[in-house]
């Protein structure tokens, strides 16, 4: 048994027609549902799908001019490795041919970073409200559902004073029940 790695099988070369149906399963799966709920991961998704629908058409009317050039593009898309472009390479072409200064591309990333910190407060202020809805929500279902309950020890209270006047009144030998009846008898252990 070797320890190498047989290389002698060809890559696969994605085709430009391969990467149109790729970017076009990409578009539409930004469209269907169901969508992201947190505004972030949604504007991500949309940009997502707006670019896989401009990449398309780019590459599809590049196909129609120059077929390979093409299928250049289309094999730098699928990659190295098979799991897309590499984005160091990525960021040395974009240096070099469209900020054409390194400075330039330092400006491009210090107002990423800037715009990815206001996208991470927005996150989490909308995780707040959220959360400030749900727990007045909860605390609106929880009052309604106690609207109608009784304190019980008030209540208890209540009752007992009941009682003692039905006893009180009840003193002459014929209330005799009731007063057995109010000491326990026939009631729930005496707990009234």
């Amino acid at each position: 048994m070797s320890d190498t790695i047989d290389t002698t099988e060809a890559e696969e070369v994605q085709t430009p027609e391969q990467l149109l149906v790729e970017l076009s399963e990409l578009h539409m799966r930004t469209l269907v549902s169901p969508l992201p709920k947190y505004p972030a991961t949604m504007g991500w998704q949309m940009t997502t799908g707006a670019v896989a629908a401009g990449f398309a058409r780019a590459l599809h009317a590049l196909r129609e001019v120059a077929p390979e050039k093409a299928a250049e593009i289309a094999d730098w898309y699928q990659g190295p490795f098979g799991d897309g472009p590499a984005p160091d390479e990525h960021t040395d072409w974009t240096a070099q041919t469209v900020a054409k200064s390194w400075d330039v591309m330092e400006q491009w990333a210090q107002e990423a970073r800037k715009l990815a910190v206001q996208a991470k407060e927005a996150t989490e202020r909308h995780e707040q409200e959220r959360q400030a809805a749900e727990v007045a929500t909860l605390r609106a279902q929880l009052a309604e559902r106690t609207q109608g309950i009784v304190d019980t020890d008030a209540e208890h209270e209540r009752l007992r004073a009941q009682v003692e006047a039905v006893r009180a009144f009840a003193t002459s030998h014929e209330y005799r029940w009731l007063h057995e009846l109010l000491d326990g008898y026939g009631t729930h252990g005496g707990h009234l």
